[in-house]
């Protein structure tokens, strides 16, 4: 994605129900959505992000983590998507991701499973996805209109890894 197709997604994301933008870290333990994703040029881990809608879940753990002094999302039990938002560097891109957990360990190690509805809703992301993008650079990924624009012009380079 380049920011005019992240820019679209998050409209669409914002559509979906009551959803918060949570960063990839926080100082308290219910913290606060942000307003707007955060500035590939901060220093504040700003191409990882959870979203997690309230309309589909209550479902949202923060763990304390003392060696960094900050709260973190519990990923393994939180109805939470994981988005690795697309990392570009002068003229190089890397492909971000859309990844949820459904099922996790339970505190007596049997498996549990996360709301339908949030598997629901994690489904309608991709769906969005997958009609708004397309497999027109590389068969493996999909890439929004503007990041093809712009490979096809010669601007940017995809890196995998």
């Amino acid at each position: 994605m380049d920011s005019g197709d992240e820019k679209r997604f998050v409209e669409f994301l914002r559509g979906t129900g009551d959803v918060i933008i949570l960063p990839y870290h926080s100082p308290t333990k219910n913290p606060i959505g942000l307003k707007n994703l955060p500035n590939p040029s901060s220093d504040d881990f700003p191409y990882h992000v959870w979203l997690f809608n309230r309309s589909v879940s209550s479902n949202l753990v923060m763990e304390y983590i003392p060696t960094l002094n900050c709260y973190m999302v519990d990923q393994s039990v939180s109805s939470v998507v994981e988005f690795s938002r697309t990392v570009q560097r002068e003229n190089m891109m890397r492909p971000g991701r859309l990844w949820a957990e459904f099922k996790y360990l339970d505190s007596k190690g049997n498996w549990a499973f996360k709301e339908d509805e949030f598997k629901k809703w994690y489904e309608s992301l991709v769906k969005w996805i997958r009609k708004n993008h397309s497999r027109e650079i590389d068969p493996d990924f999909y890439s929004g209109p503007g990041a093809v624009e712009l490979i096809k012009k010669n601007r940017l380079e995809i890196r995998f890894s």
